[in-house]
């Protein structure tokens, strides 16, 4: 998104010099959740796979079957863009496809057995780790992480919020409508 882009939808975008506490904390959060996958991945001696087939996963695992096009929907992504993951986890034996249930001209997608016992097994072995890291922490650091836990509550708040704003500002170039 350019800077024009961006301060239309609200946003002023800091030089690079000013970036200060708030890159901080994304390059934090990111630096954190890439170590936090990287140990449970080592420890548990699971399949690396790229973000967008985590997602994908991710998505089938949790609210079950879909078409592609609502994959592509729920996921913001571009359809050939899911059409290529899926033909990726296809061949890793973690998706199959079906015939919808109630058009046989649709199809659908569902997690393989072996795609849900990764997430199972991710999510137990993730647990572990980082409680088995975080009391490696002093108390007084482990209560400040407690403390912080509603505040970055509250921000991923915040950002879905923004996103539902997001979501029906007009296409970029027409005017927003005044219904007063």
């Amino acid at each position: 998104m350019g800077s024009e882009s961006a301060s239309r939808r609200g946003f002023d975008v800091p030089g690079q010099a000013e970036a200060g506490s708030g890159e901080r904390f994304a390059g934090l959060l990111r630096n954190l959740w890439r170590a936090q996958v990287r140990v449970t991945r080592s420890v548990a001696r699971l399949p690396e796979l790229p973000e967008s087939q985590v997602d994908l996963l991710r998505l089938l695992v949790q609210a079950g079957p879909m078409t592609p096009a609502e994959l592509a929907d729920r996921l913001r992504l571009a359809r050939p863009t899911v059409s290529n993951v899926l033909r990726d986890l296809r061949g890793s034996g973690l998706i199959e496809r079906q015939q919808a249930p109630d058009d046989g001209r649709s199809v659908i997608v569902v997690a393989t057995d072996r795609a849900a016992e990764i997430f199972d097994t991710f999510a137990r072995t993730r647990l572990a780790a980082l409680e088995a890291i975080m009391a490696r922490l002093d108390q007084p650091d482990r209560d400040q992480i407690e403390a912080a836990l509603p505040a970055m509550e509250r921000l991923l708040h915040e950002f879905d919020a923004e996103l539902q704003r997001i979501d029906h500002l007009p296409p970029e170039g027409e005017k927003e409508s005044t219904d007063d």
